[in-house]
């Protein structure tokens, strides 16, 4: 797909909650056409320390309206926070290939988690259009953290937040993935709350799958980068 430079406005730039803040760009002409999937690169002005472009994923878009959701994490998302309405923003479109929706499922299951939701909006948009049913799966790693759930329901889309402590009580078999280091990890889940949940519904005799670092949390301990204890769920 073709790429283009575009030179949008802000037209509104809000905090959704602590870390992550909604970017709503607009054109004077009708824009190129993208695709649910796709992101831009966006150039951060007059900042010293932010020489590359932000990659950042499109959550929804129309003829001249560029929406996206972006987590603040350093200097150059800082200064985008900042950003107020009437100023200009130099953004890079038709990057990625974008999610195809041409195949037979009638019911696809999108799944994401923080900066892995956004996308999922537009998707779903696409999905209805189509004529199919799509369910969405939200992780987030607290309760505070929780986006965009109620703009999925507004869609009709079926929204399951896995935060959700009742949420995982009522499911018949749990799922714990993980990817990056065994101490951080382990670490944002005690901070949770969920090593609770995920002890106690083991301890009944629920199902549980570990997937890649998940798998290596059921275990005692772990000796990456030091020594660090796991679940105990496997000894």
């Amino acid at each position: 797909m073709k790429k283009f430079l575009l030179d949008l406005k802000v037209t509104e730039n809000c905090r959704l909650h602590k870390n992550y803040c909604l970017l709503k760009l607009t054109s004077d002409q009708m824009l190129p056409e993208m695709l649910p999937g796709q992101f831009v690169q966006v150039r951060v002005e007059n900042s010293p320390t932010t020489f590359l472009r932000r990659p950042i994923s499109v959550s929804d878009y129309d003829a001249t309206t560029v929406t996206i959701i972006y987590k603040v994490v350093g200097s150059g998302t800082e200064q985008m926070r900042g950003m107020v309405a009437g100023e200009k923003l130099d953004i890079l479109t038709g990057l990625g290939n974008g999610f195809n929706t041409e195949n037979e499922a009638k019911s696809p299951l999108l799944v994401g988690g923080g900066v892995g939701v956004p996308p999922l909006y537009n998707l779903a948009k696409r999905l209805l259009a189509e004529g199919k049913k799509p369910m969405v799966i939200l992780g987030f790693n607290t309760k505070a953290e929780i986006f965009y759930e109620e703009e999925f329901k507004a869609l009709g889309v079926e929204t399951v937040i896995t935060r959700d402590e009742a949420v995982i009580a009522a499911a018949d078999r749990i799922i714990l993935p993980g990817v990056g280091a065994f101490e951080d990890a382990v670490k944002k889940l005690r901070e949770s709350g969920m090593e609770k949940v995920v002890l106690e519904e083991a301890a009944s005799g629920k199902p549980l799958l570990g997937i890649c670092l998940g798998m290596q949390m059921l275990l005692e301990k772990n000796y990456e980068y030091g020594e660090h204890e796991g679940l105990g769920l496997i000894k």
